[in-house]
């Protein structure tokens, strides 16, 4: 998927912008609180009808203002042009896809799929597995389409055993051979998808000395050598008393580990910078492989914990991928610019307002 045009109006300092991109590589500079990264935003909520800056989306909308709207001209691997268009409104969504209004955000997911990179992006090695669970998800959600159907049976049915566990009702047996039909379904998906994964993390790490070792694990969320039934059954008193179900693919986590051990205590921030962009990265060379569509990559502050050669090295392996790419930098640093190609594209924003860098 390529992003031709964009065009913002009413996001955050960013009254009216209308930009075309490059479909290789957009850098967008300019210094703090310009309107960098409502760039990005805005691309983010397009895929997403949500922000990764806040939850509010009063915060979003210009001051005195009501509405925001973003829309995109997008273009997919077979040149078939896509119309994008988001309004927010009294805390409302309205979402259309060529003309017409779609309500599932699945199907806006899937329309333009999209790997966000942040300098907040390190929780994913540092903190518990939710973050290493989405991602998870997110990957097996766009390679395989009968997956999010199957995840939200799953997830009815954790609803209607917690509830269960908490009236202590008889039917929770019920509930237990339903979730061990999904969970073995589910973990077959997600087992399949991580060893994929692996492969081809493992094809963009090979050369990088402190990222050659690293491999990519998956835990399944229960006791290995029991099925769920068994599992749930042993942990039912638990369960009972904390009102929740402790087991299952809702707990699958990924293991990353260097010769065996968690890589979380030796790689360093910029290390960790580096590995979160390769699994990305990874992710989307799955997905071309499965459905030949690119994912966008989307790179707030790539400078950060980086340095020039560091910068470099990451550039061209972005490059040699051959996603869209928008990246937001402070410094027009001339390794960097150096490294651009005669097809990529740098602009400049201030005050909201954005112009292309000659």
């Amino acid at each position: 998927m390529k992003i031709k045009k964009l065009s913002i109006n009413q996001l955050r300092n960013i009254s009216n912008a209308e930009l075309n991109f490059a479909q290789s590589i957009n850098v967008i500079q300019g210094g703090n609180g310009a309107g960098k990264t409502s760039l990005i935003e805005a691309i983010y909520l397009l895929a997403r009808a949500r922000s990764f800056r806040s939850t509010q989306s009063k915060k979003l909308i210009q001051t005195k203002k009501n509405s925001l709207t973003i829309f995109a001209l997008a273009e997919s691997h077979n040149e078939k042009e896509i119309r994008i268009g988001l309004k927010k409104e009294g805390g409302q969504n309205l979402i259309k896809i060529d003309g017409k209004r779609i309500k599932k955000l699945s199907q806006l997911a899937a329309t333009l799929p999209i790997a966000l990179i942040t300098p907040q992006s390190h929780r994913l090695i540092e903190e518990g597995p939710d973050y290493r669970r989405r991602l998870l998800n997110w990957g097996v959600f766009h390679v395989e389409h009968s997956y999010r159907e199957l995840l939200s049976k799953y997830n009815r049915v954790i609803a209607q055993r917690n509830a269960s566990l908490k009236g202590r009702n008889k039917d929770i047996e019920v509930w237990n051979q339903q979730l061990n039909t999904y969970a073995e379904e589910i973990m077959c998906l997600q087992t399949s998808y991580v060893v994929s994964w692996n492969n081809a993390f493992k094809q963009l790490t090979d050369g990088i000395d402190f990222l050659k070792s690293i491999n990519i694990g998956y835990q399944q969320g229960w006791e290995k050598g029991l099925s769920l039934t068994d599992a749930l059954n042993k942990k039912i008193q638990i369960d009972q008393t904390r009102g929740f179900t402790s087991v299952g693919p809702h707990r699958s986590d990924l293991r990353l580990t260097i010769d065996g051990a968690t890589v979380k205590n030796h790689l360093s921030r910029g290390q960790q910078k580096f590995l979160v962009t390769l699994l990305l990265l990874a992710q989307a060379k799955v997905k071309f492989s499965k459905e030949r569509e690119k994912t966008v990559i989307l790179f707030d502050d790539f400078q950060s914990e980086l340095d020039l050669v560091t910068q470099s090295n990451l550039l061209e392996i972005i490059q040699g991928e051959a996603c869209q790419t928008f990246m937001t930098i402070i410094d027009r640093e001339k390794g960097l610019e150096q490294k651009l190609g005669p097809d990529d594209e740098m602009f400049h924003v201030e005050h909201g307002s954005f112009s292309p860098v000659t």
